[in-house]
């Protein structure tokens, strides 16, 4: 489980031969992608954000962010001003810079400002006196994602503006965390979830070695998934986390039912440890395979779906409630006659 990455993607559930997925993909390659996040700036006083030593400080920053692999490209006021500038002079290359003065700065963003203020209002709004540099990213996943925003955000902390506030904000900062929030709270909805049915086990059965040995049917197929999950190179996600919670509680529904039956018989028919199973298999061995049966099948149908995230969660959901059948009626009785030569369980 420690070696299966968590990795998720912003439309990662979505199938590589989806026309979505396929578009998305073609504006990656060639243009500059479909998602970006923000670095926004606040000024503290008037004009802060256009004065030439705080657009030196934004190239500066523009020049760390691009070094970033998810990052295409960056897009701020500062590439406005150099626009205009190069523009100024007839589109010569030689002015593609800065102009060294504030003076000369304010004269270019008036000029822009008279002709068409919108042409920079998507990076600079001199009313509420904001900015932001547009950072446009390749859905490279979640690792290289938050690890390129905890980067910039580092870089911000330890290069200051003097009268400017910045922060990293976007769809893909809100994404990120709403994705590791997600796959946490799944994560350990998993403890408490046992920890309850541990304690009713307890309750049921009054034995505290029958209690364990009814956990293995439960854990067994969650181990197994985990290992398939290795193997097929499946990443830890919401999609698939949700699968053990799922499965997890059908399971134990069938082995309360079995080992229940087994007690039973064990503690008011005094049968021993062999004919306990065998009358349990019989009782309700039957329905609890052909509920598992239909229950996977009705999962599998998902399968056809071209949303990944349904595909994982029918596949597996179906793959290890027959594995959990199995373990409840092959391998939980299996562990009962074994442990039963040793210790007295009921």
């Amino acid at each position: 489980a420690f070696q299966i990455p968590s990795l998720a993607h912003l439309v990662g559930d979505i199938s590589f031969q989806h026309p979505v997925r396929k578009n998305m993909e073609f504006a990656e390659n060639n243009y500059n992608g479909v998602f970006f996040l923000n670095v926004f700036l606040k000024g503290k006083t008037e004009n802060a954000l256009s004065s030439y030593q705080t657009l030196k400080a934004v190239e500066d920053i523009q020049a760390f962010i691009e070094k970033e692999e998810p990052v295409v490209k960056t897009f701020s006021l500062a590439d406005v001003v150099k626009r205009a500038h190069k523009a100024f002079y007839d589109n010569d290359n030689r002015y593609y810079h800065l102009p060294d003065s504030d003076q000369a700065i304010s004269q270019l963003l008036l000029t822009i400002e008279m002709s068409d203020r919108d042409y920079y209002h998507d990076v600079y709004v001199p009313d509420n006196n904001t900015s932001q540099i547009m950072v446009f990213v390749k859905d490279l996943g979640s690792q290289k994602m938050d690890a390129a925003i905890q980067d910039i955000k580092k870089y911000l902390q330890s290069h200051s503006i003097p009268n400017i506030e910045m922060e990293v904000t976007g769809t893909v900062v809100l994404a990120e965390k709403v994705f590791a929030t997600v796959l946490d709270s799944l994560s350990w909805s998993i403890i408490p979830d046992m920890i309850v049915i541990i304690l009713a086990f307890f309750i049921m059965l009054g034995s505290f070695s029958f209690m364990i040995l009814a956990l293995i049917p439960n854990i067994y197929p969650m181990f197994l998934i985990l290992g398939f999950m290795y193997l097929a190179d499946i990443t830890f996600r919401p999609s698939t986390i949700m699968v053990f919670s799922i499965v997890f509680g059908i399971v134990v529904d069938d082995t309360i039912h079995f080992s229940a039956w087994i007690h039973r018989m064990m503690k008011e028919k005094n049968m021993n440890i062999k004919d306990a199973i065998s009358d349990a298999l019989l009782g309700c061995g039957r329905p609890m395979v052909s509920t598992a049966i239909i229950i996977s099948i009705g999962f599998s149908v998902l399968l056809l779906s071209q949303f990944d995230a349904l595909i994982y969660m029918g596949g597996m959901t179906a793959l290890a409630l027959m594995i959990g059948i199995y373990a409840d009626l092959m391998v939980f009785p299996a562990c009962l006659k074994w442990v039963t030569k040793y210790i007295k369980i009921v």
